[in-house]
This record gives structure tokens, C-alpha cells and sequence, in this order.
């Protein structure tokens, strides 16, 4: 799942820094079933490398089609820790 892609994201960082967590909030826009104006509005994550994977990754997801027509905003959280 895409999902799993993100966290690989975060698991590749956690190679060069054990101790890396934090959260990081992603903003963009899904018109039809795409997403698009993805941007890491806010991150707490050191590496800046797992906002880039993690919107690279985000890029290739296809959303299921709305039940009616326009644009949806997103804002969406994610927590990075060692389990």
C-alpha cells in the first residue's frame, strides 16, 4: 500500500539517525482523483529528506472519485517514532 511507502520513507532516515521521529502535516488538493499543491506545511522531522520522499510518494497515490464534483483540501498528519 502507499501508505507503506510512506513509512519506508521514514524507516530509509532512521538508518542514518536511529533516534529520528516527530510529525509531519502534509497540505494539498485532490482534484479528481489526484492529488496536486502538495506541500510539508509542517514538520518536526530533523531530516528534511522524509518530507521530500514522503510528498514524492504521495504524488503517485489515486484517490477514490468524490461523490460530488469540486476540489477537496487536505491537511494530513502523520507521527513518525521508533516502535
Amino acid at each position: 500500500s502507499r501508505l507503506t511507502q510512506l513509512r519506508r520513507c521514514y524507516e530509509r532516515a532512521l538508518v542514518t539517525d536511529p533516534k529520528l521521529a516527530g510529525a509531519l502535516t502534509l497540505s494539498f488538493v485532490i482534484i479528481g482523483q489526484k492529488p496536486s499543491k502538495i506541500e510539508v506545511a509542517a514538520s518536526s522531522v530533523s531530516d528534511p529528506k522524509v518530507g521530500s520522499c514522503v510528498k514524492r510518494e504521495l504524488e503517485k497515490l489515486t484517490f477514490p472519485r468524490a461523490r460530488y464534483a469540486g476540489v477537496l483540501v487536505v491537511n494530513y498528519p502523520l507521527v513518525f517514532q521508533v516502535n
